[in-house]
C-alpha cells in the first residue's frame, strides 16, 4: 500500500524549529527515530519550501504584468484568461517544488519506517488518544522494517527526475499495472 505523506499534518504541526524539536525530541530519547533524521526534521520543516506556493503565485503575476506591459492593448477577456493561467501556472509551479523539497527530505531519512512510528506518536500526543492515525506504514504490520522503505512510497518515484528512460516504468512494472515479459534465457539452445 502506498504511503500518503501528511502534508497538512508537518506544516501545522511543525512550523517552527522549537515546536518541530519539542514534538520529536521524546521521540529520539527513545530511539524511534535517530539522530540524523531529527536534526535533518528540525532543519527542514520549517524551511522555505513552505512558501513555495505563494512565492510561485507571486511570479506567475509579475509573469501576467510583464507580458501584459509589453504587448498591445487586448479584450478583457483574454487579460482575465492570461492573470487566471499565469497565476495557476506559478502556483502549481511552487507546490511541484515544494513536494521535490518534501521528497529529498524523504529519501535523505535514515530510518524512515522509524520517522513515520515517530509521526504517529506525535499525532496521537498533539491530538489525543481518540484521533484517527495518519495511515503511515510504521512497521508494525510487517516483520522486517527493511521492506517498509522504497516500496511503500513508490508514488513518490513518479516525481523523481532521472534521465533513464526506463524509469518511468518502474512505478508501474513495482504495482503489476502492465505486461512486461521476461528475457529470453541465452542458455537455453532450442531449435
Amino acid at each position: 500500500m502506498p504511503t500518503i505523506y501528511p502534508f497538512t499534518f508537518t506544516a501545522r504541526n511543525f512550523s517552527t524549529s522549537e515546536q518541530t524539536a519539542g514534538l520529536l525530541r521524546p521521540e529520539l530519547e527513545k530511539g524511534t527515530i535517530t539522530p540524523h533524521d531529527f536534526q535533518a526534521a528540525v532543519d527542514f520543516y520549517p524551511g522555505g519550501h513552505r512558501t513555495y506556493f505563494f512565492k510561485g503565485l507571486a511570479a506567475g503575476g509579475a509573469g501576467f504584468v510583464a507580458y501584459d506591459v509589453l504587448r498591445p492593448v487586448r479584450a478583457k477577456p483574454r487579460n482575465i484568461l492570461a492573470s487566471i493561467a499565469t497565476l495557476a501556472g506559478g502556483g502549481l509551479l511552487g507546490l511541484y517544488f515544494s513536494f521535490r523539497a518534501h521528497l529529498q527530505f524523504v529519501n535523505s531519512l535514515h530510518d524512515r519506517a522509524g520517522f513515520w512510528r515517530a509521526l504517529e506518536n506525535v499525532n496521537t500526543l498533539v491530538g489525543g488518544p481518540h484521533i484517527r492515525p495518519l495511515g503511515l506504514p510504521t512497521g508494525a504490520e510487517r516483520e522486517s522494517t527493511q521492506e517498509v522503505g522504497k516500496e511503500d512510497i513508490r508514488w513518490l518515484d513518479f516525481f523523481r527526475i532521472s534521465n533513464d528512460p526506463m524509469r518511468s516504468g518502474k512505478i508501474f512494472a513495482a504495482r503489476g499495472d502492465h505486461n512486461t515479459v521476461p528475457a529470453p534465457d541465452p542458455s537455453s539452445t532450442e531449435t
